[in-house]
């Protein structure tokens, strides 16, 4: 998804690539997109994958002015105002976690939910409110010839190939 989000950006190096985060509200589930954005820039900056690092300097060319790559994570779920509308059962947060302190410093909770707690159709609202935020109705249609072509042409060769009976 790195190069997706390198060549999605190529055009406009002012975009941002987004990743969408649905976690637990607990020690770990705050950290992971935390950990992960840290990590992959850290990996980018040190030429450890391939692609823009934050700074704009590409360690895996010669380049020394690359335009950098933007990532944000952004935590949709599971957050308070949600535990306060669904009213998910808490749990008590694992004070094994070597996250514990800190989670409870920052939010003042010594509970956890889980995002699984929630029913799938509210999930999936959340999901497409997320979704709906960044998509771009105008790309989405310049692209929809292609994807046909694209899907007629994937079906033209498993029917050549014998992978599947014309049920078209």
């Amino acid at each position: 998804w790195l190069k997706r989000a390198d060549y999605a950006t190529d055009d406009d190096t002012d975009r941002e690539c987004v990743v969408l985060y649905f976690g637990d509200h607990d020690p770990d589930g705050f950290e992971i997109p935390r950990s992960a954005e840290r990590n992959l820039n850290t990996m980018l900056e040190n030429g450890i994958i391939e692609g823009r690092c934050p700074s704009g300097q590409n360690s895996n060319t010669e380049e020394s002015h690359a335009s950098p790559l933007n990532i944000r994570f952004e935590r949709l779920a599971l957050t308070i105002d949600q535990i306060d509308t669904y009213s998910p059962p808490p749990f008590p947060a694992k004070q094994s976690s070597s996250r514990y302190d800190s989670y409870v410093a920052e939010h003042g909770l010594d509970d956890a939910w889980e995002l699984d707690a929630l029913e799938p159709r509210v999930l999936q609202g959340l999901v497409a409110t997320g979704v709906e935020a960044y998509f771009d109705e105008d790309v989405f249609e310049d692209n929809k010839d292609l994807v046909n072509e694209k899907r007629a042409e994937m079906r033209g060769r498993m029917q050549d190939d014998g992978w599947i009976e014309s049920i078209w």
